[in-house]
C-alpha cells in the first residue's frame, strides 16, 4: 500500500514551506495568488485529500450536519433523508446519518458524540415520547449552541428551528371528504393525544365533521404496526362496519391492512404520510390518502440549518409543508 501524500510532500514538490501548504488549506486568502497556484498545482499532481480534522481545527468548522433519525428502515425517513442528503450536498455539506432505532438513551448519547465532535448543526426526528423527556433528551445540543431542526415535532419552550407538515389542514381535507360522500361512521386509529401531529389531525377531522351528522371515533394507540393490527382486529371482533378506518400515520395503516386482510374484510382505509409501495400492495387503492412530500421536509430542513448557521440570532422559524387529499377508486362502504 502506498504512503499517504503529506504537507510536507507538497511543500517539497512546490517549493515552499510545510507552514505555507497549511495556510494554503486553512487560511488562503492570506498567500498571494502565485504561491495559491504552485501549492495547488502541487496537491494536484500528488493527488492530495486534506486533512479534514485538522482543517476542521483551524476553520472552526466540519462542513458536516448530522441527521438523528428513529429508523433507518422506515421508507418515509429515507425519503426525508434522501431530501436532506440533496440539499445538503448541493451547498457544500456532507451527511452523517445516526439511527437512533427508537432508543432514547442512543439518542442522547449521539448527540453529545455529535457536540463532541463539533458538528456544524444537527437536523433530528426525535424518538416519539412524551414532551417532557424529548426536552430533556435535546437539552444537550441547546446548552451548547449547537444549531438545529427539529422535524414533525413541537416542544414547548423550545429554541430550535422546526420543519412541519400541515396536520390540521389535513384532517380537515379527509373530514370535508367525508362529509361530501355522505359517510355516516369513521374510526381514527393510532397516535397518542402526546404528540402534536396526533392531535392536529383529530382536531381537523372533529372540526371538518362538526355540524354533520358522522360519528367519529378516536381510539388512541401508539406509532406501530401492532397498534394498527390490535385496534383493526378489537374493530372487526366488535362486528363492527365503519364507513372508513383513519390511520394516524403509514406504518399503522401497514398494521390495519394486515389485520383487514386476515379477517378477510375489506373496509375502507385512509391515512396520512406518503404513499409507499408497501401500503399500495397491501391494499390498492386506499379510499382516501392525506399525502405530503418527505423529500421537501428534507429540504426545508437544509435551508433552515443554514438559515442558522448564517444568522445566529434569527427568529425561530417554523416551516409548513402543505399536503394534498389523494381519493381512491372506493367511494363508499364496503
Amino acid at each position: 500500500m502506498s504512503r499517504r501524500t503529506t504537507i510536507i510532500d507538497i511543500a517539497r514538490r512546490a517549493d515552499v514551506s510545510a507552514m505555507t501548504v497549511s495556510r494554503y488549506f486553512n487560511t488562503p486568502e492570506k498567500l498571494a495568488e502565485e504561491t495559491r497556484v504552485k501549492v495547488r498545482e502541487a496537491a494536484e499532481a500528488l493527488d492530495y485529500i486534506p486533512n479534514a480534522t485538522v482543517r476542521a481545527f483551524f476553520q472552526g468548522r466540519t462542513d458536516t450536519f448530522a441527521l438523528v433519525v428513529p429508523s433507518i428502515s422506515d421508507p418515509f425517513v429515507m425519503q426525508i433523508a434522501q431530501g436532506v442528503e440533496d440539499a445538503a450536498w448541493a451547498t457544500g455539506y456532507v451527511i452523517l446519518m445516526c439511527n437512533t432505532d427508537s432508543n432514547e438513551s442512543r439518542e442522547r448519547a449521539y448527540y453529545e458524540q455529535l457536540v463532541s465532535r463539533r458538528i456544524d448543526g444537527i437536523i433530528t426526528l426525535p424518538t416519539l415520547r412524551p414532551q417532557a423527556e424529548a426536552e430533556q433528551s435535546l437539552d444537550i445540543i441547546e446548552r451548547y449552541q449547537i444549531p438545529a431542526v427539529v422535524l414533525l415535532r413541537q416542544l414547548e419552550g423550545q429554541t430550535f428551528d422546526t420543519v412541519k407538515v400541515d396536520s390540521y389542514g389535513g384532517g380537515r381535507l379527509l373530514g370535508e371528504h367525508f362529509t361530501r360522500q355522505g359517510l355516516k361512521s369513521v374510526v381514527f386509529v393510532g397516535g397518542t393525544p402526546a404528540v402534536e401531529s396526533t392531535r392536529d389531525r383529530v382536531r381537523g377531522l372533529k372540526d371538518a365533521l362538526s355540524g354533520s351528522d358522522v360519528e367519529l371515533d378516536v381510539r388512541f394507540g401508539g406509532f406501530d404496526q401492532e397498534c394498527g393490527f390490535d385496534i383493526a382486529s378489537d374493530i372487526i371482533a366488535e362486528g363492527r362496519r365503519p364507513d372508513v378506518i383513519v390511520s394516524a400515520m403509514n406504518v399503522v395503516a401497514i398494521g390495519i391492512l394486515k389485520a383487514l386482510k386476515a379477517a378477510d374484510s375489506s373496509l375502507p382505509v385512509a391515512s396520512f404520510g406518503s404513499l409507499s409501495t408497501e401500503l399500495r400492495g397491501l391494499y390498492d387503492p386506499l379510499y382516501a390518502f392525506i399525502e405530503h412530500n418527505p423529500q421537501e421536509i428534507g429540504r426545508r430542513a437544509v435551508s433552515a440549518l443554514r438559515r442558522r448557521l448564517d444568522d445566529p440570532d434569527a427568529d425561530i422559524s417554523e416551516a409548513i409543508v402543505p399536503v394534498r387529499l389523494v381519493v381512491g377508486d372506493s367511494t363508499g362502504a364496503a
